[in-house]
């Protein structure tokens, strides 16, 4: 009996809490005074959430929405300016025009999650020179246009993952300089401009798993000087154009593609690989020396591949083939 009045008790001051100014609205609710902003439900655009943060308010959550519309220079207001984290999720109908973010010029975090936005359009992001993280996940993205990303030079860590993305303009990378993770998971990519990576000096992590690459040229992740993983598993990929060129390269992953075979020179120039996935393909030719030039090679997976590999030679050093 003691226990269920607790309990009782213990909801009667949690709603009670909920009550309080300052904590609750009609369309928001605040937590640490209002460094935290939670909207969801009734609003519909950014002045809906004016009145609900003062210039303590470095966290913004936007969620569960019909439709939610960003106008231009709509986040000018000063109490923005302390804003470092800021995301908006499943909204069904998220309309962000040209400069949609002006004004968030300390923000360090941008999530966009399950939301229908179909296009980026050029110059979306200007102004966010601090930004260092971006995902728009499960968006429906189908289109990015070249400057969509203009004004993100701070920008380390991009996500794209689980959208529609067909196509990647050589262009698109031109304003992220200082990126050091794109991950492009599960879109639907069948093509890959050679020069489609050029701009990302500094990037040391790339995904493609999960797209509908046939084809690829190996000179479009030479052109990547500090790559370091690369992922680019479950596609369809059954022919690999040039040798790999990437003298940082630890890590590369084709497991679940149709490779049919491994030439001699195919990893030469990448010779600090220390695993190689190729499991799962449809390979039925390996020069024997095709790993011969990896000293510190140390995992060969080859899963799924029915040839004799007593022939394949190694350096002298302990690896572990599965």
């Amino acid at each position: 009996m003691q226990t269920k009045t607790l309990i009782v008790s213990c909801w009667k001051f949690y709603f009670l809490l909920l009550t309080m100014p300052g904590l609750t609205s009609s369309k928001c609710f605040s937590t640490m005074g209002k460094q935290v902003v939670h909207c969801t439900g009734s609003i519909t655009s950014i002045k809906d959430i004016y009145e609900e943060i003062d210039p303590t308010t470095s966290v913004v959550v936007v969620k569960d929405l019909q439709k939610f519309v960003i106008d231009p220079n709509e986040h000018l207001h000063e109490n923005f300016k302390s804003l470092t984290s800021y995301q908006l999720s499943r909204i069904n109908d998220l309309q962000l025009n040209r400069n949609a973010f002006m004004g968030l010029s300390n923000l360090l975090i941008m999530k966009f999650a399950d939301n229908n936005i179909n296009v980026l359009e050029n110059q979306i992001f200007k102004g966010l020179h601090s930004l260092e993280i971006l995902e728009l996940i499960n968006c429906k993205i189908k289109v990015i246009d070249d400057e969509a990303f203009d004004g993100l030079s701070n920008l380390q860590s991009l996500d794209l993952t689980n959208n529609n993305i067909k196509t990647i303009s050589k262009k698109l990378f031109e304003f992220t300089p200082n990126l050091n993770s794109l991950a492009l998971y599960k879109n639907e990519i069948n093509n890959l401009d050679v020069d489609c990576f050029m701009y990302l000096r500094k990037l040391t992590t790339l995904g493609l798993s999960d797209n509908n690459l046939q084809t690829i040229n190996a000179e479009t992740f030479n052109a990547i000087p500090e790559l370091t993983y690369l992922y680019v598993s479950f596609n369809q990929i059954d022919r690999i154009l040039g040798d790999f060129k990437c003298p940082k390269l630890k890590f590369i992953n084709f497991n679940h593609n149709n490779l049919k075979d491994v030439s001699r020179n195919l990893f030469k120039g990448s010779n600090n690989l220390k695993e190689i996935d190729l499991g799962f393909n449809q390979i039925n030719y390996i020069d024997e020396n095709a790993f011969n030039y990896l000293p510190y090679l140390m995992h060969l997976h080859l899963r799924n591949c029915t040839l004799d590999l007593s022939k394949l030679k190694f350096v002298d050093k302990p690896l572990i083939v599965v």
